[in-house]
Formats: C-alpha cells, structure tokens, sequence
C-alpha cells in the first residue's frame, strides 16, 4: 500500500501527469493507493479556507457597492457553503486516492505528542504538528493491522518526519516491528521510479484502443451525462438556460452556433479527433497509456420542445490500456463542451442531415434483407428520390422554413411510380 502525506498531493495537483501516474498504479492494482483520513480533512479543509477568505471579502465588496447604490443591486450573496465545497474536493481527490482510518487512538496520541513536543510534533517556540503525527500514526496502524503488505508511506516533509534512514523517538519505537514492511519515500518521483517503468506504444495501437467500441461507449455515456443525462424533457425545459453550445443545421443547412438544452435521448455517436500529449507507462505486467483526447460527439438534442441533430465536443485526459479488445479507459478529467467547427460540421452534415433514416443494421434487421440486397435498394434510383421526399417532408413539418423545391431531386409537379 502506497500511503501519501498531504504535502505530496498539494505539490502535484490533480492535473499533473505524476498524478496520473498514480492513477494508473492505482488502477493497474499493483499496489494501493490512499491517504489517511486526516490527510483528506487537510486538503479539502485548505480550500475551504481560501473559499471562505475570498467569499467574505466579495460579501464585504457587495456591501460596500449596496451602500452607494441608491437604487439597489437587486440580488443577494449566495450562502457560504462550505460542507459542500469540502465534499466537493473530498470528491475531487478521491478519483485519485482511497482513503484508510485515522483512528481515535491515533488522535489522541497525535494531541499528546504535539503537547509535548515528541516526534514528529515540535516545539519551536509554538507546538505544532498534531496532524502530522496522526498521518504517520495512521500509516503504522495501517502496516501493524495488515502484516501481509509493505506500506510505502511517502512524504517530502524531511523536516518533521525525517528522510527515512533515521528516527527520532517514539517513532523509531512505533516501526520497531514492522523491518522492511515500512519503507519511507520522500517524493512521488521515488514512487514513480520504483513501481513504474516508461516505455513506448506505436500511434497505430493507441489509435485503435481509443476507436474501439469500449472506449467509443464510455465517453458517450459521458457526453449524454455531461448534456444533461437521464432528465425529462419536462425539467429540461423547466431549468431554463442552456446546458450546452452545439453546431445545427439552419434552414439552409449551414451551421450555426446555438444552445441546446440537452440530450433527447443517449443515442450518441462519438469519435476521437486528435490525439496528444500521449505518455506510457509499465506498471506491473500490463502496460498503461494517457492521452489527451478530443472528441467528436452527435446526436439528437432539444432546443425547448424542438429536437434537432446536433454536433459538439470536448477534450478529455484519457487513461486506458493499449488494448483494442479491452481497453478499460477511464477519463481523468475533462472540458466543458464546445461546439463543433465548421469542417468538422461539414464532415458530418450527412449524418446530420440523414439521422431520421433508419440505420443499416436497424434496416437490415426490420426487412430481413441481406448487406447486399440492401446496397441495391439504396443505390436505386426511385430509392434516392424518396429518400430526398422524405427529407423535404420532415424539413416543412419541423418548422424549416427551406423550400421544397430548393431540395435536389425535387422537381414541382413532376409524378412518380413506387
């Protein structure tokens, strides 16, 4: 088990590509990875108290604004919610890290030491280093309660925990038993070095594991999500505003930049656009890549109570195996939507344009006709012309305001047999 100070993961972030790399051990199953309980309080109680320093001098600002404003500012703060900004990052951090006990024992010990300037505590003119003690205490009764694991307990705070070659007491006294099952890192690139070996993937198999049907799902059922997931129709019109900006076709069929409100339904289509920033890692027996992924996402989404086929996408940091079959992705983080550009609309203007037809397989399975029976109905001739008044029928009962004899193939007043 890998256990981590707070110091280790307020220096790498949850972005960095070390963090990654922690992700992917973890993942991989090679070794756990947590942090004590007392670790998870700091980091989320550190961005309460930024949140709250900067909530109470905006609340002061909009006070002082209120006060030289005859007519009144017209809206109030938000209330300062700090129990959901903590879970917020427990949330945020726990994508990265389990979290093991920090016991009651190891609290009071942790206060006990600290009143009495033992190690790792101090006494600098002004005790400190309760937690501390807590954190190390946790990773010991972590080792002590599981005598089947090495614990690797990794903290660059050298100055209160030492580097690892030598203790001062009782914390020499609390590893006393545990010999090599305890090892001490001081940095996260110690960890990377010891349970990770860089190695390199071709672009042809990376570009497969990220094209194959796993993957393709996992990021549409993320995008559906994104878009507003599994709401009603009703309450996606009832929130107001827009959920997302997309690219429609207008009555010409030229793209346009609009909002949408949602998805209607989770039939996405989705594919990647560009792949970057790709970095490989053995972890164990496996081999494990991160990329940085845009990707193409379509379907059928609602503006108020009108459905219409739209294009947008988003860049996500990808980690996955190299392996088309079974590539186990997971998204580590992601953007926000955007539209999609206009090449990439023009790219797609006839799926777009064509989304209401029934899909081969659907076709396939509805008439009972074979691949290339198929083939032969939609290349025929009459086939096309139906097709095209179909498409003018659906334009002009949708609110399109395009004319029917602007559609190709439509000719006024022309008969047709079929």
């Amino acid at each position: 088990m890998i256990i981590l100070d707070a110091c280790i993961l307020r220096g790498s972030g949850l972005n960095s590509s070390s963090t990654d790399v922690l992700r992917a051990i973890r993942t991989a199953g090679v070794e756990g990875v947590a942090v004590p309980w007392m670790v998870m309080e700091e980091l989320s109680a550190q961005q309460a108290i930024k949140y709250r320093k900067q909530y109470e001098a905006a609340a002061q600002a909009i006070e002082s604004l209120g006060k030289l404003t005859p007519w009144g500012l017209g809206y109030p703060m938000p209330d300062m919610d700090l129990d959901r900004l903590r879970e917020h990052w427990r949330k945020q951090w726990s994508s990265v890290v389990d979290v093991i006990p920090t016991s009651e024992a190891a609290l009071r010990e942790g206060a006990f030491r600290e009143a009495n300037g033992l190690a790792p505590c101090r006494d600098d003119g002004r005790k400190t280093g309760a937690r501390d003690a807590a954190i190390w205490l946790s990773a010991v009764e972590y080792a002590k309660e599981h005598a089947d694991q090495t614990v690797y307990f990794v903290s660059d705070n050298t100055r209160d925990f030492g580097d690892g070659t030598s203790y001062a007491d009782p914390m020499r006294t609390d590893i006393a038993e545990l010999g090599e099952r305890f090892v001490h890192l001081t940095g996260l690139g110690e960890v990377i070095d010891r349970f990770t070996e860089s190695t390199t993937v071709e672009q042809d198999v990376i570009q497969r594991a990220v094209e194959s049907e796993a993957a393709l799902s996992a990021i549409s059922r993320l995008a559906h999500t994104l878009g507003g997931g599994r709401k009603s129709t009703a309450w996606l019109q009832a929130i107001g505003g827009s959920a997302f900006p997309c690219k429609v076709a207008d009555e010409n069929q030229e793209p346009i930049h609009v909002s949408a409100d949602g998805w209607l339904h989770d039939a996405l289509r989705t594919r990647p656009t560009t792949i970057s920033d790709v970095e490989s890692y053995r972890v164990g027996d496996h081999v494990w890549c991160t990329a940085t992924v845009r990707w193409l996402v379509y379907g059928t989404a609602l503006f108020g109570s009108f459905p219409k086929m739209a294009a947008c996408a988003f860049e996500a940091r990808v980690l996955f195996a190299p392996d088309n079959d079974d590539p186990r992705l997971t998204v580590l983080r992601h953007s926000p939507f955007e539209p999609a550009t206009d090449a990439e609309f023009t790219e797609l203007k006839p799926v777009l344009t064509w989304n209401f037809l029934l899909s081969a397989d659907e076709l396939r399975a509805r008439t009972g006709v074979d691949q290339a029976t198929l083939a032969k109905i939609v290349a025929d001739g009459d086939t096309k012309l139906w097709m095209r008044v179909l498409a003018a029928t659906t334009m002009l009962t949708t609110g399109l305001s395009k004319p029917l004899s602007a559609i190709s193939d439509i000719h006024m007043g022309e008969t047709h047999e079929g």
